[in-house]
């Protein structure tokens, strides 16, 4: 009995030892902007030169020709899930984080909409965490009462993990109240939706941002924008230690640059910078720039270096119709047969995919294709056509383009045996 009592009391022991602290607090909140700056110094581990994203229409039709050739533009929100994936998994292996940042406009459904889908249940895998700005994190700052830094942690917990529609709505009547932007412009349903997909995918969605208290009280440094980005990258810090860790963040864009968030994040991690662009509610901008230049039928992701990327979605501006048809073959293709994209145009012009190039008109022209996802930009007297196919191993395709005046209309037949 002595021996099994002293066993309990070594046990109780061992895991009060075991019991991990509390996290300590994080540093005083700065006053002026003497302190600002020495905290934004002191918390900066990667280089903080240049400013967020500038880029013209023609710069950005010039980059998305040169790309297309070099078969580096990305079509489709899956092909994109499918290469984020690759260089995360890539960056894993080799021990470091990475950072997806999703970088939108806030008038605009259509970019949470679409980060939605990045990070949902048919998403990337093996996500560590997902951070979205118009959530507010926990804050621990020295010095400051724990309710001027109460965010919205608890109650995304309360959803996620166990489904509190109470939680869900309490979520929602702060956004009304707190974020006007959202409210104004109808995104506030989108944000709804984000927190489903989250739960579907049985994502770790994280507040980032700080309360509207803090936020108040920092305005005077003049540097609220990168207290705002230290705060979130000190709030996952807390949730997921030093460890290496896969985060796809949602940002506004103003938020991407070198001297902001990213300042803040570990020298040797993998981090992506994806500006996306479309679906906004502003009629100003590179978007109305690019009408009547390019029409889309697909996302695209264009790169402008290894780590930085312009997202397009299709939308009222530069948006063409796509029709996908299945016309499968009665007897088994020949070899000769398969892998053939066979393209017509209403108007003559030029198709480009990758390194292959071909004039085409009403009449059908063949090009053969490696199976999987292609883009595709068509250049005719008026502007580019660009879009994405996927070419099956044991089939073929048509492509038909219809460049009516008003809107494009893409037809892709796909020829290939039900089994």
């Amino acid at each position: 009995m002595v021996r099994i009592g002293l066993l309990v009391l070594l046990s109780v022991a061992v895991a009060a030892c075991e019991k991990p602290k509390p996290a300590d607090a994080w540093p005083p909140l700065p006053h002026d902007s003497d302190q600002a700056a020495r905290l934004v110094a002191e918390h900066t581990r990667r280089p903080a030169e240049g400013g967020t994203l500038s880029i013209t229409a023609g710069q950005l039709l010039a980059q998305l020709k040169a790309q297309v050739e070099k078969s580096e533009v990305v079509g489709g929100m899956d092909s994109l899930v499918f290469w984020i994936w690759r260089k995360v998994s890539a960056a894993g292996y080799a021990g470091q984080s990475s950072y997806i940042l999703w970088g939108t406009y806030h008038d605009s459904a259509a970019q949470i909409e679409a980060f939605g889908d990045l990070v949902g249940p048919l998403g990337l895998s093996g996500l560590d965490a997902v951070s979205v700005e118009q959530f507010n994190a926990d804050g621990r700052w020295a010095k400051v009462a724990a309710r001027e830094q109460k965010g919205d942690s608890k109650l995304l917990r309360a959803w996620l993990q166990n489904g509190s529609r109470p939680a869900l709505e309490k979520l929602l009547h702060d956004q009304v109240a707190e974020n006007y932007t959202a409210w104004k412009y109808g995104i506030l349903p989108e944000l709804m939706n984000l927190l489903a997909k989250a739960r579907a995918a049985d994502r770790r969605l994280l507040g980032c941002d700080m309360s509207l208290s803090l936020q108040k009280r920092v305005q005077p440094t003049g540097l609220q924008g990168r207290l705002r980005e230290l705060h979130c990258v000190l709030a996952l810090r807390e949730q997921l230690g030093e460890k290496p860790a896969r985060v796809a963040m949602l940002w506004g864009q103003g938020h991407l640059a070198p001297e902001g968030v990213q300042r803040f994040l570990p020298q040797n991690s993998l981090v992506l910078s994806f500006y996306v662009f479309g679906g906004r509610f502003s009629r100003r901008g590179l978007e109305a720039d690019l009408a009547g230049r390019l029409a889309i039928t697909d996302p695209l992701a264009i790169p402008l270096s290894e780590s930085e990327f312009v997202v397009l979605l299709p939308d009222e501006f530069i948006g063409a119709r796509k029709e996908l048809k299945h016309d499968p073959p009665e007897a088994p293709l020949s070899s000769e047969e398969r892998r053939r994209l066979m393209v017509t145009s209403s108007r003559p012009g030029t198709i480009q995919i990758g390194s292959q190039s071909l004039k085409v008109s009403e009449e059908p022209q063949t090009l053969v294709l490696e199976p999987g996802s292609h883009v595709f930009l068509f250049t005719h007297k008026d502007g580019l056509l660009c879009g994405a196919v996927t070419m099956p191993p044991d089939g073929f395709l048509e492509l038909d383009l219809d460049l009516d005046p008003g809107q494009s209309l893409v037809e892709v037949t796909l020829h290939r045996r039900i089994r």
